[in-house]
């Protein structure tokens, strides 16, 4: 048998889609193929990631997937552009600890994220209100807070929110529509079913779109991690809690004619940025892609800055500062570092790890081949094997909040042919040793023929030009960190 065919039918699909995996693995089938059609899948008999460490999510343990494809070489699905539908917090796939996979033609939607539209009806410096635009059951009022209600019962409160323009839906404000934290602003549910925000210092406009988030990222729609030869092809994400094509120390990865887009009636798609890769390496390719109505950014390429807080004769500490970093791993035997200045990022040693021990998911040990007598604790660490060279390709970005491409490579990268209309900057070559510690002094970049229409538009636009980087704190005469 050269291929398995799983078929859809009505009501869970998820221990079909565990035993379509279970039985192509122990049977060494190369092939798995779903006929076209509406698949649905619920977290309670999916099947589970155990120790999965996500970056950029804060949710790391056990995930829940439709498709567990775990060590495994040479195996592809095909899905025939089925829609593959989740109530719940879960993921479509997560590949691990694999070689030369492929996923094709694929639609994922995820019901139900704790996001909400609503509708402007009255706004004035008084109190601005919100007329919902799906099913009220959805949301209720608790001790001062608004909640959100996913299909799994899970209630999280609502942080942040977002204007959209009624006609184009661009984003307006960028982040915090009301002008201050929510969390800050007194609000009531008033008994025709409003939501009331009093005395706003920031006042959207009427029969605009209001997008109230209280979205945890417990979920990518497509994880791969710590596997090589990677393709994804023809794919599109319509909503998801987290990132919805995540890539974590995965070596060659092809990206191509993906993208997210919205869905019947929706009003944003992605809850975080459309594509992440963290420690990736080899090459990165993402051509013909289109990211669009996400609310973070397209793509978003770097690896993990690591602070040394100790260092003896033989070894030093370093620790994944940002929690949604921890037990990612980007540090083994042999590996190349770096050691940075933490104000200017300008490095100044190099070494081999001749050695590794982990201490817990934060904080690693690592015994180097030189003296450590020049490391200075509170320095950063930089495991420099971890940057792709990549190309991005005839691909658009639309209509999404905050910018375009982050890109952090220490390799080659070249960026042509792209169509930019976004609220943000464009392209942003970034590095903090602040909050994310996502790393990556940019080596040879190419930016050419892209179209730059309408960009920094918004009133938070996350940079000050089309093409920006962020200044450093210190600087080194005749030395560049970018």
């Amino acid at each position: 048998m050269d291929k398995y065919v799983i078929y859809p039918q009505e009501g869970d699909c998820s221990e079909i889609a565990m035993s379509a995996i279970k039985y192509c693995r122990t049977n060494d089938i190369k092939r798995l193929v779903m006929k076209k059609g509406e698949y649905h899948f619920y977290p309670d008999k999916a099947d589970e990631a155990e120790n999965c460490c996500v970056s950029n999510h804060g949710h790391n343990g056990y995930k829940r997937t439709a498709f567990l494809i775990e060590d495994m070489q040479n195996f592809e699905i095909e899905c025939s552009d089925s829609l593959l539908v989740f109530h719940g917090a879960m993921n479509a796939f997560i590949v691990r600890n694999c070689t030369n996979i492929k996923i094709k033609n694929c639609r994922m939607l995820t019901e139900r994220t704790n996001h909400k539209a609503f509708i402007v009806d009255k706004s004035c410096k008084e109190y601005v209100d919100l007329v919902t635009t799906g099913e009220k059951e959805h949301f209720y009022m608790y001790g001062g807070l608004l909640y959100l209600q996913n299909e799994q019962g899970i209630y999280d409160y609502v942080y942040t929110c977002e204007e959209l323009d009624k006609d184009t839906l661009e984003h307006v404000s960028g982040e915090q529509c009301f002008g201050a934290d929510f969390l800050t602003l007194k609000n009531e549910e008033l008994p025709d079913g409003k939501i009331r925000i009093y005395h706003p210092p920031r006042i959207p406009k009427k029969n605009n779109i209001v997008v109230l988030v209280a979205a945890e990222r417990y979920a990518n729609a497509v994880l791969f991690t710590d596997s090589k030869d990677i393709r994804i092809e023809n794919c599109c994400v319509y909503s998801c809690f987290g990132v919805a094509y995540h890539f974590q120390k995965c070596e060659n990865v092809v990206v191509y004619k993906c993208g997210t887009e919205l869905y019947e009636g929706r009003y944003f798609s992605a809850n975080a940025d459309a594509l992440h890769m963290v420690g990736c390496y080899g090459n990165v390719e993402v051509k013909e892609c289109s990211f669009r109505h996400q609310f973070d950014d397209g793509i978003n390429i770097h690896s993990v800055f690591t602070k040394i807080i100790e260092k003896t004769d033989d070894y030093i500490i370093v620790k994944y500062v940002n929690d949604q970093c921890r037990g990612i791993g980007l540090f083994q035997d042999g590996c190349s570092i770096s050691i940075l200045n933490k104000d200017s990022l300008i490095p100044y040693m190099n070494y081999k790890v001749v050695r590794t021990e982990a201490i817990n998911t934060q904080c690693v040990k690592l015994y180097l081949n030189g003296s450590t007598n020049p490391i200075k604790v509170g320095d950063i660490a930089d495991s420099v094997d971890f940057y792709p060279d990549v190309i991005i390709e005839n691909c658009r970005f639309e209509n999404n909040r905050a910018r375009g491409i982050l890109i952090g490579s220490k390799k080659k990268t070249v960026i042509r042919n792209n169509y930019f209309h976004i609220c943000g900057t464009a392209v942003k070559l970034e590095s903090d040793c602040n909050y994310w510690y996502e790393s990556g002094g940019i080596g040879e970049l190419v930016i050419e023929s892209n179209i730059f229409d309408r960009c920094l538009r918004a009133e938070r636009n996350w940079g000050n030009e089309i093409i920006y980087t962020t200044p450093r704190k210190k600087t080194e005469s005749g030395k560049y960190y970018h």
